[in-house]
């Protein structure tokens, strides 16, 4: 489960890491709410969903034994 979740994780970090530098490009501060937000969702949710996946793959795989 965890080589699964490595791509999820690198991409989480990687939009965090775009939402922080996104702060010294925008110069209007709603824009730079705007573009934290969104890559925020996209990457929190990104990692969310994987992590779902592999939970329900490990409880059918609990099921099966």
């Amino acid at each position: 489960m965890l080589k699964k979740m490595i791509m999820p994780t690198s991409f989480m970090l990687i939009c965090i890491m775009l939402a922080i530098y996104s702060v010294t490009i925008v110069r209007d501060p709603m824009d730079q709410v705007m573009v934290m937000s969104v890559l925020f969702g996209y990457g929190a949710g990104y990692f969310v969903c994987a992590f779902g996946k592999e939970l329900e793959k490990r409880d059918a795989d609990d099921k099966n034994i």
